[in-house]
């Protein structure tokens, strides 16, 4: 899809990520990472539930949780989710983008701003991160399967798919960290109206009656599909 897309940014004078990725690289500490309070994860969960976790990470995946102990809850399961889809260690898709619109000299810049999403980080619970992580680190083959539908959704342009599986993984935290978001993405794109512009945003946020595209259009955006 790389190209496609790169084709559409020759036409735009701006490419905007959903943060600042030279911003986010020049500013983001790896203490904005970590739990509050010098806390860890080792200490948050009951000794033997820590253990079999890590064993398990150990033996089904060789990921060592231990090197992300002092992490959120969720930024480790992120750290889970990109070992199990990329072995390969590929660049990211808007990394690769962004990277690419910085070749063609168009202006730069995110939907979101990185104060923000630290903001966001910070105001989900702890116990709210925790109970998604001990759910699906405590079955990783079931996470695994649904990572890997998540890549086939992908994959197939299934955006509503992914819309769905993105929302029943998060729980009670897909409001603030996909509807709420989905809000103020779509606000940024119509206040930006002026400008011939490219947006690479998640694809889970693009579909749903809460979704980027529902919201543009309410907000009398024409949208059209490009094959």
């Amino acid at each position: 899809y790389a190209e496609k897309a790169i084709q559409h940014m020759e036409k735009c004078d701006w490419y905007f990520a959903e943060v600042d990725l030279q911003e986010a690289q020049e500013e983001f500490r790896i203490e904005d990472f970590y739990l509050a309070d010098e806390q860890s994860i080792s200490d948050l969960l009951p000794e033997r539930k820590y253990q079999r976790i890590h064993k398990h990470c150990m033996s089904i995946l060789d990921f060592d949780i231990a090197a992300y102990d002092r992490y959120l809850p969720l930024v480790l399961l992120n750290r889970i989710a990109e070992h199990i889809l990329d072995k390969q260690k590929q660049m990211a898709l808007d990394q690769y983008l962004w990277m690419k619109a910085f070749e063609m000299s168009r202006q730069l810049s995110g939907i979101e701003t990185l104060s923000s999403q630290l903001e966001l980080m910070r105001s989900m619970s702890t116990e709210e991160q925790l109970g998604i992580f001990v759910k699906a680190a405590g079955n990783l083959s079931k996470y695994a399967r649904e990572l890997k539908r998540l890549r086939k959704a992908y994959e197939s342009q299934e955006i509503l798919s992914l819309y769905k599986i993105s929302k029943r993984s998060l729980g009670a935290l897909k409001k603030s960290l996909i509807y709420d978001r989905n809000a103020l993405m779509a606000n940024e794109i119509v206040r930006n109206n002026d400008r011939t512009a490219f947006y690479a945003v998640g694809a889970a946020h693009l579909a749903g009656n809460k979704g980027v595209l529902k919201y543009l259009k309410e907000k009398g955006v024409k949208l059209k599909a490009i094959h």
